[in-house]
């Protein structure tokens, strides 16, 4: 009910007010481009051009002979300003995360370090992160209880090197 009240009063004031349609569209190409931001690799590029469309939109919104009924400037800016500082810290954030390694999942293991169980010669069972994998050593037999490293993970298989107990892990 509210949301139709609102559309009614915001359809009356387009046809009260000089709404310029190309402000119109400018804004709605100023969103566009940035939702595409974050879709396309675009390295900020879409929302500056997101942010000068929309300012530009803006100031041709309302087109009418009385200064007053346009869009202020002291409003345009700082909400561009807003817009254009919240999504690139988003960006940032994005960026961030796409350059970490990953924490989970098989590309996780690689690195980690895990104890045998039962001797490894050429192969065995190894407990990573409390789970327990199958495992092919990469070099000579490793016992029983010996600390190792997963170096790769390959069709539910993990290669693993012995580690010395003076390196620290986690398991």
């Amino acid at each position: 009910v509210v949301g139709v009240i609102f559309l009614l009063l915001g359809l009356y004031s387009v046809s009260v007010l000089p709404v310029s349609w190309a402000g119109v569209a400018l804004i709605f190409v100023a969103l566009m481009l940035f939702i595409l931001e974050v879709k396309v690799t675009s390295y900020g590029l879409l929302t500056v051009g997101g942010v000068i469309t929309f300012v530009l939109g803006s100031l041709m919104l309302f087109d009418g002979p009385i200064p007053a009924m346009r869009v202020s400037l002291g409003v345009v800016l700082p909400t561009a300003v807003v817009v254009a500082t919240l999504t690139g810290f988003l960006l940032t954030r994005v960026l961030w995360a796409f350059r970490q390694q990953p924490m989970t999942g098989r590309e996780g293991l690689v690195g980690e370090v895990g104890r045998t169980i039962g001797e490894i010669a050429p192969e065995g069972t190894v407990a990573v992160h409390g789970e327990y994998w199958n495992a092919r050593s990469t070099g000579a037999a490793i016992a029983d209880g010996e600390r190792v490293r997963v170096i790769a993970v390959r069709d539910g298989w993990i290669d693993v090197a012995s580690v010395g107990d003076h390196e620290e892990g986690s398991e």
